[in-house]
């Protein structure tokens, strides 16, 4: 696929999305919680997209996540995740669209997931992520129909976690900035 009609296709995204969700069952839901989620997507650089997550039961968060969504000809689709489960190291999907659905899959032992991305309309989408269950894999975990609250938002100029990426493509290099510390006052002289 020439590089302009795939950016163009997942761009689609760009904005920012919200909406109720349906999670797996746990011990700990109450019946009368409310989940939502909140899911941005950032232009960050061509074929770039810098993603946001974040998910709140009873208006409190509870997860939260950030990615990078990329293109390019070579390897195609791909998203790296991190969230409040996984800790620091992202994991890497491989992405490929399926009409209207966009899905990203890692098969790798320990790391398996399943995200997809279904477009549903000019403004809608849902949004599911799937993880092993009882030694099955492809359990949905969180199922979200998202609204589209914002087509565009500012450009991203830094991409969370880029730096700490070894199969981070050159495409997505970004050089860490470091922000001078304020300095405390100099005690006065007595």
């Amino acid at each position: 696929m020439p590089m302009a009609s795939a950016i163009e296709r997942f761009t689609f995204f760009a904005g920012s999305w919200e909406g109720e969700e349906t999670i797996d069952p746990s011990p700990w839901d109450r019946e009368d919680d409310v989940m939502t989620g909140r899911l941005s997507f950032r232009p960050a650089r061509d074929g770039v997209l810098a993603v946001e997550y974040a998910e709140c039961r009873s208006g409190r968060h509870c997860y939260r996540a950030s990615g990078v969504l990329a293109w390019d000809p070579q390897q195609g689709y791909r998203l790296w995740w991190s969230d409040s489960e996984r800790g620091s190291r992202p994991l890497l999907a491989q992405g490929r669209w399926d009409g209207e659905q966009l899905t990203f899959s890692c098969d790798r032992p320990r790391e398996w997931a399943r995200f997809c991305l279904r477009v549903e309309g000019e403004d809608r989408m849902v949004f599911r992520r799937e993880c092993p269950a009882d030694g099955e894999p492809g359990a949905p975990i969180i199922e979200a129909r998202f609204e589209r609250t914002a087509a565009t938002l500012p450009t991203q100029t830094e991409l969370p976690f880029a730096t700490e990426l070894e199969e981070l493509p050159p495409l997505l290099v970004v050089e860490p900035t470091v922000e001078p510390q304020p300095q405390p006052p100099a005690p006065e002289p007595r």
